[in-house]
């Protein structure tokens, strides 16, 4: 996109917004090396450089200093928000996880830690492999078989529309937001995820690393846990399920801040403003 808005700002003198919200991989070849360099030029005459998460913006900024800058977090509509029936008893306490499956996002350590949970936790996944993950739906299922908890891991295939995630996600217990150590980029704000499972009532399973807890941990959403150790995964999910009392006030603290500020309306009101004028 970015060639598109330099060529309008700079030929068509068109007032550009420019909205990030993935960060470009290095340029290895000439072809990378033009889009980078438009990304460049676009910087300085945008209207408005727009991202996901504070620290890729500063980021960006720090190269490039003329810039105007806005963040506006990945963040669902009010209308997302949906709470169903806490479900009491002895309904199957379910983990889910949707989007991109790869490892670095679905560490196959939340398949060995069930391992260590009571047999009415299951997992329950959907989503799409990415050109570079190929066969892992395939891999984590055939490791499910091999840990003996084959019949508590179900993969729900992709969802044709977002009304039909949301439905299905709003029926389970715990989102999993968790990523590998390996995974550097920052990711608060810039990852849909986590909100989407506060919208369906779910508390968070988050890294316990500074980035994920000092956003999440004020706010009393989720539990923290080391995300490639099985045990620390296994004892963060046992809390929430021998403290139910516990549980409920994280599920009614998920969808009341949604519905306050978490929103894409409240994140997108001051560009919007700016749109208007």
């Amino acid at each position: 996109s970015s060639p598109v808005g330099w060529i309008a700002s700079k030929l068509l003198h068109a007032r550009v917004f420019y909205h990030e919200h993935d960060t470009p991989d290095v340029p290895k070849t000439n072809f990378t090396r033009m889009l980078h360099w438009t990304r460049k030029e676009l910087s300085q005459s945008a209207e408005l450089c727009i991202f996901p998460q504070r620290e890729r913006a500063q980021l960006f900024l720090s190269r490039f200093s003329d810039s105007k800058l806005a963040v506006c977090f990945n963040m669902p509509l009010k209308s997302s928000v949906r709470l169903c029936s806490s479900g009491e008893g002895d309904r199957p306490f379910y983990l889910w996880y949707h989007g991109s499956l790869l490892e670095e996002r679905l560490p196959i350590e939340v398949v060995q830690a069930l391992k260590y949970l009571p047999d009415h936790v299951i997992l329950k996944f959907a989503g799409y492999e990415t050109l570079s993950s190929k066969g892992f739906i395939d891999r984590l299922l055939q490791y499910s078989h091999t840990c003996g908890v084959r019949d508590r891991v179900e993969y729900c295939g992709v969802l044709e529309t977002r009304d039909s995630l949301f439905q299905l996600a709003q029926t389970c217990h715990l989102g999993l937001s968790l990523f590998r150590r390996t995974f550097v980029e920052p990711m608060v704000g810039a990852s849909n995820k986590p909100f989407d499972y506060l919208a369906c009532g779910m508390p968070l399973l988050i890294n316990d690393t500074p980035e994920w807890t000092q956003f999440f941990g004020p706010w009393g959403v989720a539990k923290s846990c080391n995300p490639e150790s099985p045990e620390s995964i296994a004892s963060a999910i046992r809390g929430l399920i021998e403290n139910p009392e516990e549980y409920q006030q994280m599920r009614n603290r998920a969808v009341q801040k949604i519905s306050s500020d978490w929103n894409y309306e409240s994140q997108f009101a001051p560009i919007k403003k700016i749109l208007e004028a």
